[in-house]
């Protein structure tokens, strides 16, 4: 019994400790979008492993939509915002 109760509170620890770096619900829905987005071309992983500077980043979205990719201004800003803070030059 003393097992089943360290294991549930383990476990309950864990998930707990998780969910504080859990990204929000509009982080999550940004990252869907750029996944969609820029899939629809290339591997994903072309974005993720790419660390750029606001600036460049604005001008890989404008490049893209120079391309052909259909990007709000909404979006963009959204994108761009998420982009400089979580795969900007500091993220190396």
């Amino acid at each position: 019994m003393k097992k089943v109760v360290m294991l549930a509170l383990f476990v309950f620890s864990a998930a707990s400790a998780g969910a504080q770096g859990a990204p929000s619900a509009d982080e999550a829905a940004t990252a869907s979008l750029i996944q969609q987005t820029c899939a629809a071309c290339h591997p994903i992983g072309q974005v993720t492993n790419a660390h750029k500077s606001r600036e460049d980043w604005g001008a890989t979205l404008d490049k893209m939509i120079g391309f052909g990719a259909q990007i709000s201004d909404r979006d963009y800003d959204v994108m761009l915002d998420y982009l400089a803070g979580h795969q900007g030059m500091e993220k190396k």
